[in-house]
């Protein structure tokens, strides 16, 4: 998500307050200012949150053949996130969770069904091979609560050679 959308919304947010405020003090609306406190702190919590999520990055194209990728892993990120291959690729994923987090990776086919699944101990490293036998789109995401909500996500785009 850029920056300038969390402004954007930082903006939208000030304005709704300072117009609430002024509908306040002219006695126009009666208003809980305790909800108000936790709709604000819901707002801040939101948006930072927002800010945090993981967004695509630029794409790593990887030659035919057997390959390895050494994938970073941390709070709600896999880097690189998006990766080209081609059919028929073996590829060994290495997966370094920088993390405090245990975090996890599942890969799906392009059918949509389960070809791998593994977890990732906190601040360790842990190897995958994943044969790319068909073209397609594989999407891999950790499959800890909200993680792939909040941008743990990424794919694979396997095409013919």
């Amino acid at each position: 998500m850029s920056n300038r959308f969390l402004l954007k919304g930082l903006n939208t947010g000030v304005s709704f307050f300072i117009l609430a405020a002024f509908f306040v003090r002219k006695r126009w609306v009666s208003i809980n200012f305790s909800a108000v406190r936790w709709v604000a702190k819901f707002i801040v919590v939101a948006l930072t949150v927002a800010a945090c999520a993981s967004t695509q990055q630029k794409p790593i194209t990887l030659d035919p053949g057997e390959k390895t990728l050494i994938m970073k892993v941390e709070s709600f990120k896999f880097e690189p996130n998006v990766m080209k291959a081609y059919q028929g690729n073996i590829l060994t994923i290495k997966l370094e969770n920088i993390a405090g987090v245990e975090h996890n990776i599942t890969i799906r086919s392009p059918q949509g069904t389960t070809v791998a699944s593994m977890d990732i101990p906190a601040k360790g490293t842990v190897s995958l091979r994943l044969n790319l036998a068909e073209a397609g789109v594989y999407h891999f995401y950790c499959d800890k609560p909200l993680h792939s909500t909040f941008g743990m996500k990424g794919e694979i785009e396997v095409t013919s050679p």
